[in-house]
């Protein structure tokens, strides 16, 4: 069974959403764990927090963004030599390990092509295959371009990262690391105070 990118063109808000998020922005890198890195950073535009991860090669990268306050994963690809007639639709999968792949309308611009994994479920299954995946294969049916195979390694510790500075800018803790110790239970709370020996008796 295929599972479906959120389209570009499937509603309004998207396309708002296209507008709002452009590609360029101002990053840090956070972490580089195997083939992936962890950055975040603010969109040159509008300085809208973003927080995501990529891996790259000598024509090509792959970008899985998320900005403060959207409903969705943005993904960019971006390709040595592209070049793409502004708003062009184009279809898009990923699959991970040859499972089943996610597919969808893309839109395209310049060098990059820019699709989005929404939905709740949909996301969460994405991150989950991302974290476990020895491998990502991402294709461009439309085109001539050949299928992209892309190391996973190092994909389970930046994801970590990604999630952690996404709950970081919306504002959510991240559930806390389990410990092999337990901790001392503290007294309760009391509504007075504890007298103090000697000096404060009556002689």
């Amino acid at each position: 069974m295929r599972k479906s990118m959120k389209m570009l063109l499937a509603a309004g808000a998207v396309l708002a959403a296209v507008s709002a998020v452009p590609a360029s922005a101002q990053t840090r890198v956070i972490a580089t764990i195997g083939s992936w890195t962890a950055f975040d950073g603010k969109t040159n535009e509008n300085k809208i927090p973003l927080c995501g991860m990529y891996v790259s090669g000598p024509n090509s990268s792959l970008m899985v963004k998320w900005f403060k306050g959207s409903d969705h994963l943005t993904i960019h690809a971006f390709g040595k030599g592209w070049k793409i007639p502004d708003g062009t639709e184009l279809n898009m999968s990923f699959s991970f390990d040859g499972d089943d792949p996610y597919t969808g309308v893309a839109r395209g611009k310049h060098d990059f092509v820019e699709a989005f994994i929404g939905e709740p479920k949909v996301m969460d299954n994405f991150m989950r295959e991302f974290r476990s995946a020895g491998s990502m294969r991402v294709e461009f049916p439309d085109g001539n371009v050949n299928p992209w195979q892309i190391n996973m390694d190092g994909s389970r510790a930046v994801a970590d990262i990604f999630t952690g500075c996404m709950n970081k800018l919306a504002g959510r803790s991240s559930p806390s690391t389990p410990q092999p110790f337990g901790k001392k239970q503290e007294p309760a709370a009391q509504p007075f105070g504890t007298k103090s020996s000697g000096s404060d008796r009556g002689t």
